[in-house]
This record gives structure tokens, C-alpha cells and sequence, in this order.
């Protein structure tokens, strides 16, 4: 049993830990000042793009980098399914779905980068991920980065591509919500020779969304190969990605 000075001192190492990262992320701009003295955030979304602000052009934006022609009817069964006030269907009296989330969408920002902060498992201390989803990634293409996300229920979890990184606000209320574009991978056993955990990639038309706040953190995914049509999850990459999924099967 741990002694109230390993205690303290385990408190103090995880502070100190902490305040090293804030005083990192602060010095290389990927954190104001204002944002440092602000009550602590699992995930924070990063790098708006304030060009595009309303659902039509985010809606082409996502029709000409994927594929996705549904984004609106997608958007309007997950504000269903999470009971984004039910007072907002009253709206919709004869209305097609562009116009009536025209009058009822008040802004959509996307955003090109997100940062996360979870537990390490081997360590104890805060560590910070910051993970892409942009169509240009310095001007010498695309880069959509993969997370493992929490699903429901909560014993489930998923590995995923994430295709967008979005805030969307309402007229009728004053919430903003954060949300991320994801395409699934399938999990299948692990390879019985290398003992990795290989995936399947699905359709992009099988997308989802997620509140950014279930995203756990970024993970390494490589490729398929010329021998190996599947995806491998890299979980060597540091100690907690070895914890995180040593009993997934």
C-alpha cells in the first residue's frame, strides 16, 4: 500500500508533467494564453478554417474531398439520436432539409486539427496527441489521421479514420458543438504470426459522426502491403498504445 508521501509525490510528478506540457504547447502556438487559463479540456478542436462557415459550403467541401452527398440528413438523424432539443423539429413545417437547416444552423466552422489529452496507462501522466484531418497537408496532399474512439456501449471501443473536424451552433440555443466525421475500420483477430491488430477498411458512405470529447486519442494505422491486404494497428509506438490494446482480440 502506497505511503502518504508516494502519494504526494506521484500528485506532484503528474503537476509538474502537466505544466511542462502547457508551457510546450504554449511556446510553439498551439495554445493562447487565454486557453491556458481555462478549466481543463479532454479535447479541444484546433486550426478553424473561418472561410467556410455555413452548412452549404461545408456540405461541398465534403462532397468533392469523399464522396459524401448526405452530410444534412446524416447531421439531422444524429441531432435526433443525442436530443438536440426536440423544439427544433417544431421548425421544420413544409420545408426542405437544405432550407430548414439553412434557417436553423446559426454557423459551421470546420477545423483542420484537434487536440487530445488522455491518462497514460503506463505512466499515470497527462499526455497530449494532436491529430489531422485536412486535404492539404503542406501543399503536398491529403493527411486524415485515425483515432481510437469510445462507442457505445462502453465497453466498445474503434479504431477510425477521421475524414472532418467541425463546430456547429444553433439560432435557437447558445451551444456550439464539436464534432468529428469518421469512417470505421472493421477489427478483425489478430494476425496468429505477427500478433497485430489488423483492420478492414469500410465504405466512406458507411461515415459517422462523434462528439469529439469520445475520441480517446490518435493511434499509428499502416497500411496495406503487397503481401498483407489489411490494415495493421501499430501498437508498439509507445507504452500506452502497448496497454490500451494488448486484450483486444
Amino acid at each position: 500500500m502506497a505511503t502518504e508521501s508516494e502519494v504526494i509525490q506521484k500528485l506532484r510528478y503528474q503537476v509538474d508533467n502537466y505544466d511542462k506540457q502547457q508551457k510546450v504547447l504554449l511556446s510553439s502556438g498551439q495554445l493562447s494564453k487565454e486557453e491556458t487559463s481555462n478549466p481543463f479540456q479532454h479535447v479541444q478542436l484546433c486550426s478553424p478554417a473561418t472561410n467556410q462557415t455555413t452548412s452549404d459550403a461545408y456540405n461541398i467541401t465534403l462532397h468533392r474531398e469523399h464522396g459524401i452527398t448526405d452530410f444534412l440528413e446524416s447531421l439531422l438523424s444524429f441531432s435526433k439520436k443525442n436530443d438536440w432539443r426536440s423544439d427544433i423539429y417544431s421548425y421544420k413545417v413544409s420545408l426542405n432539409l437544405s432550407y430548414f437547416y439553412y434557417m436553423l444552423i446559426e454557423q459551421i466552422i470546420p477545423y483542420y486539427s484537434c487536440r487530445v489529452t488522455y491518462d497514460c496507462q503506463e505512466t499515470g501522466s497527462k499526455q497530449t496527441d494532436l491529430f489531422r484531418s485536412t486535404d492539404c497537408w503542406r501543399k503536398e496532399g491529403p493527411r486524415y489521421d485515425c483515432v481510437l474512439v469510445q462507442g457505445w456501449p462502453r465497453s466498445r471501443v474503434f479504431f477510425a479514420r477521421v475524414l472532418g473536424l467541425f463546430s456547429v451552433s444553433f439560432y435557437h440555443n447558445n451551444k456550439t458543438h464539436g464534432l468529428a466525421i469518421l469512417q470505421p475500420f472493421k477489427r478483425k483477430p489478430r494476425n496468429k504470426v505477427t500478433g497485430y491488430i489488423e483492420l478492414e477498411e469500410v465504405s466512406v458512405e458507411q461515415y459517422e459522426f462523434c462528439f469529439i470529447d469520445s475520441i480517446i486519442r490518435a493511434v499509428h494505422i499502416l497500411p496495406p502491403t503487397p503481401k498483407n491486404n489489411r490494415f495493421i494497428v501499430q501498437d508498439l509506438v509507445d507504452g500506452d498504445s502497448y496497454l490500451r490494446f494488448i486484450n483486444m482480440n
